[in-house]
């Protein structure tokens, strides 16, 4: 399956193959499903094929969410996946901190926070994070009136979705970091496959 999915071309089939892969791993406890706050979920290398994500493309992809109504039955565990960060390498909070200190647009993080990295649901939990921490924001509707940065208050209004995920986090499937290690293009065609699905749901396979 693996030798399938690092050759394969066809969108479909690609997404098939990486929700039986996360079952043969939740089945074989090589993976489980957490809770993780989002300022302890940090991004992966390879998330978006290792393009760094962007400050205004979080801000406004979690305005986005929050305006239609943010809603944990659209993001459950099976699409927001990520693998706990090498021990010895912390590439995931590496990578992490070289994104959100660029910017105030993100929340911060500060060494030794990030016990995993994201390859699906990255976007919304940064914007969780911001969120959270009180990142700045072009949106003036999150903001407390006279100020620039995101109230958590205000975001979270009367949303109780929104409340569970500022305090507990999103609900993750969690793959062991030792599998990324076996398997070092895992991480690249999960968050390939989840991004292709995103995109579907969105009318959009263009990108």
């Amino acid at each position: 399956m693996y030798k399938q999915a690092t050759e394969c071309e066809d969108a479909a089939k690609l997404v098939c193959l990486v929700y039986t892969t996360i079952d043969i791993l939740l089945a074989d406890g090589a993976a489980y499903s957490q809770h993780l706050k989002p300022e302890h979920m940090g991004v992966h290398p390879a998330n978006r094929a290792g393009k760094k994500m962007v400050d205004l493309s979080m801000q406004k992809k979690g305005f986005k969410i929050w305006k239609a109504g943010f809603s944990l039955k659209l993001c459950p565990k099976e699409k927001a996946v990520a693998f706990e960060d090498n021990p010895s390498t912390l590439a995931a909070e590496k990578h992490t901190i070289a994104i959100t200190s660029r910017s105030q647009l993100f929340g911060q993080y500060l060494p030794g926070s990030v016990q995993a990295g994201s390859v699906g649901a990255s976007h919304l939990n940064q914007w969780l994070h911001a969120a959270t921490s009180g990142a700045q924001s072009q949106y003036t509707e999150l903001c407390d009136k006279g100020s620039d940065r995101i109230s958590r208050g205000m975001a979270e209004g009367q949303n109780d979705d929104l409340r569970v995920s500022f305090l507990k986090g999103l609900e993750w499937t969690m793959i062991k970091w030792q599998i990324a290690e076996m398997y070092p293009l895992l991480p690249s065609w999960f968050q390939r496959a989840l991004n292709i699905e995103h995109h579907i749901g969105q009318g959009d396979v263009s990108k």
